[in-house]
């Protein structure tokens, strides 16, 4: 088993979280993700979290933005809030103004980039292993230039340069380098 789990937030405000009929707390949550990082050592957990959502307060995206600070996820995936007919938010009519949503939304995405960059760079001088999805390319497709892509078993992007042909191959990497959202290692088996 990968030691990454992605467990979709939306909300961490209780009243929020019933408008939008789900079955979970935030207490549930934040238990749910205590459990994980006592029983795997070292795991990513990501999360989905929604700005916009008809009638969320300043308060209560402040309690969501709070929520995300205290858990530290190794990454958030932020959106925003459209409408989906068939849905009863759909009919909902106090709706967050697209400029407020817009600035929420920023927020939120600088703390999930800055907690990505802490938990990757958590990660260096570790060896774990990585699965090489492809080699990466120079500027023309037939061309390679023995640098390889892929993902930590914990689902951190890594990039190594190795002659071997490691595609679809999965790989002790020692972890040396973090730079532009991604780890920098070397193969060592």
């Amino acid at each position: 088993m990968c030691p990454h789990f992605h467990i979709p937030l939306q909300s961490s405000s209780n009243a929020v979280l019933q408008r939008m009929k789900r079955r979970y707390t935030a207490e549930f949550f934040a238990n749910t993700v205590e459990r994980i990082r006592a029983c795997v050592q070292a795991a990513s957990i990501t999360t989905d979290v929604l700005v916009g959502f008809p009638g969320k307060s300043e308060e209560e995206f402040q309690e969501t933005y709070r929520f995300c600070q205290d858990i530290r996820f190794s990454d958030i995936h932020v959106f925003p809030y459209s409408v989906r007919p068939g849905t009863s938010a759909a009919h909902f009519q106090d709706r967050v103004d697209p400029v407020t949503r817009g600035q929420r939304g920023a927020l939120l995405t600088q703390l999930a980039e800055q907690d990505a960059r802490d938990f990757r760079k958590g990660m260096l001088g570790q060896v774990r292993p990585v699965l090489w999805e492809r080699e990466r390319t120079g500027h023309y497709a037939s061309h390679s230039d023995g640098r390889w892509s892929g993902l930590t078993d914990n689902y951190v992007r890594t990039f190594t340069d190795d002659p071997r042909p490691l595609g679809n191959t999965v790989a002790e990497t020692r972890l040396l380098q973090e730079h532009d959202g991604a780890l920098y290692g070397r193969v060592v088996c």
